[in-house]
């Protein structure tokens, strides 16, 4: 199953945010189709659908470059049954289903600015709501920037978007093996800080002290019994994290998660530096969504342990 991330906005990057490419975006998902833009004059094009070979040839004639033939390349690939994730201009997702090829049809819907698309294909579109009513695990995706559209290759991610498609009916079973891949990084970086916690109890987070300001580590700890140097941290999801990149820091404890579990050579690192397993912190999170109403709200209803 193919999956994939994509703007309904067909215009040029500076008028992309514009009112007239949020209309865009709205009559398009109102009709049901996604597609990628241009907007040449009409001798490019002959009658008739599904014109790949027309298509290549005007892309190559206006020398859009390679980006266009990224994107061309996955409209072509496009089929039925796979799902697709849009953002649109206001913070308001909508996932869908595509039920048909990628093809172009000149004037076949008549909203202002369809005629920009040059390649559409159909989906069945499902309002989710607000950007923050999606998946943890699929905001960092959408994060970034994307011209027009984008694979989506994880499976953990593939299975997100069509559990979030069927209304939450096929829950994503979280495991040692792919929690790190579904949940968003903030979300593990707040099991880290859990964790941290329960190993010292005398010490109290510094929400400012976060990685905005020092982007090596994401937060520290202060004891607050004014005894010890301040405990760090860093996480990452599908990174790795080289522990001997922190060896000559100076706290009491560096805590260092990768959820790949790569951290360099470790046969000689400095005492300070504690290393936390996967296994150790799939069980922690095991029992905080089991125990705690907060933790299984924020993870969201399309999970379960």
């Amino acid at each position: 199953m193919n999956c994939y991330i994509a703007i309904l906005r067909p215009f040029l990057p500076e008028e992309r945010k514009s009112e007239k490419a949020h209309k865009c975006e709205l009559n398009s998902i109102k009709n049901g189709i996604c597609g990628m833009g241009w907007n040449p004059d009409d001798s490019f094009w002959k009658a008739g659908k599904n014109i790949i070979n027309d298509m290549s040839i005007s892309y190559d004639t206006l020398n859009y470059g390679k980006g266009w033939k990224t994107a061309f390349n996955i409209y072509k690939e496009m089929e039925a049954g796979s799902y697709i994730l849009t953002r649109t201009i206001d913070d308001i997702c909508y996932v869908g289903k595509i039920v048909g090829t990628a093809y172009h049809e000149k004037g076949k819907y008549n909203f202002e600015s369809y005629d920009n698309y040059s390649w559409i294909v159909d989906v069945d579109w499902k309002k989710i709501g607000n950007f923050m009513n999606i998946p943890n695990g699929l905001r960092g995706l959408m994060s970034g920037r994307i011209n027009t559209v984008k694979r989506v290759t994880d499976d953990v991610h593939k299975a997100l978007l069509e559990a979030l498609y069927k209304g939450m009916e096929n829950k994503i079973v979280l495991k040692e093996d792919n929690f790190c891949t579904a949940l968003a990084p903030n979300d593990l970086e707040d099991l880290v800080a859990l964790y941290i916690s329960r190993e010292n109890s005398s010490y109290m987070i510094v929400p400012s002290s976060s990685k905005v300001t020092e982007p090596k580590y994401e937060f520290k700890f202060i004891d607050m019994n004014n005894c010890n140097k301040p405990i760090t941290c860093q996480v990452k999801n599908n990174k790795p994290v080289i522990a001997s990149q922190y060896e000559s820091d100076e706290f009491y404890k560096i805590y260092l998660f990768s959820g790949i579990e790569d951290y360099g050579d470790i046969d000689e690192i400095a005492n300070n530096i504690i290393i936390i397993k996967r296994s150790e912190l799939f069980i922690l999170l095991k029992e905080y969504y089991n125990n705690n109403e907060f933790i299984r709200k924020q993870l969201g209803d399309i999970f379960a342990i």
